[in-house]
């Protein structure tokens, strides 16, 4: 497709995508449940927590996307 390809450091994708916050796990899973809150953070039904892996793949995506389109 002709896409440029970079694999971005966590510092460089948080201080993008979670500026302002403390950029941590917890951080990725709040700014998903309020960037995107149809999106089911848990892992299967049986889950309490949401995971956090699960929020910074999105939040990755997001840094991706807001490049892609000079955001």
């Amino acid at each position: 497709l002709g896409l440029p390809l970079e694999q971005p450091t966590p510092q460089k994708w948080k201080g993008v995508v979670l500026a302002g916050t403390t950029k941590d796990k917890d951080a990725a899973v709040a700014y998903v449940r309020n960037r995107f809150p149809q999106v089911n953070l848990l892992r299967t039904t049986k889950s309490r927590k949401p995971h956090h892996g699960m929020a910074e793949a999105i939040c990755l995506a997001e840094y991706g996307r807001r490049l892609l389109l000079g955001k």
